[in-house]
């Protein structure tokens, strides 16, 4: 395993709001400030952290927010080619030439494809984070 893929796997052991303020630090060059968060980026944190209510859980599935999106008139919306938690059904899915295949509740973990899924490889490309969060609620669209 290379540096980068030992520090974010690394990463991804760690508890969910150790993990958001790791990732918070590295990529605004400051600490957080999810206690009293000042700025739009630590509210969006402090959200994602602590606020849970049902009006919002929707909005974090891709595939909900598709499923809501087809009620606008002329939204255009790229089609889910499939959606499940076992890659090994992608062996038998019709797939164009490019496609990609992303988490349904995670964002960053998107993995571009051309031709034929290779299903190990896929596996493995996605196995970084995996762990942290249970692949049967976490399905995997591909588009």
């Amino acid at each position: 395993m290379d540096a980068p893929a030992v520090v974010v796997s690394a990463i991804c052991k760690l508890p969910v709001d150790v993990r958001r303020r790791v990732l918070f630090a590295w990529c605004n060059q400051r600490l957080p400030h999810f206690r009293n968060p000042g700025t739009f980026s630590d509210k969006v944190n402090w959200r994602i952290l602590n606020d849970r209510r049902p009006l919002l859980e929707w909005t974090c599935d891709k595939l909900a927010m598709k499923e809501h999106a087809r009620s606008v008139a002329g939204l255009h919306l790229a089609a889910t080619l499939w959606a499940g938690t076992d890659l090994r059904e992608l062996a038998t899915v019709s797939l164009p030439e490019h496609w990609i295949l992303k988490p349904n509740h995670r964002t960053g973990l998107v993995h571009f494809g051309n031709g034929r899924p290779d299903v190990e490889q896929l596996t493995a490309a996605t196995a970084s984070c995996s762990s942290a969060v249970s692949a049967a609620a976490s399905p995997t669209a591909l588009t």
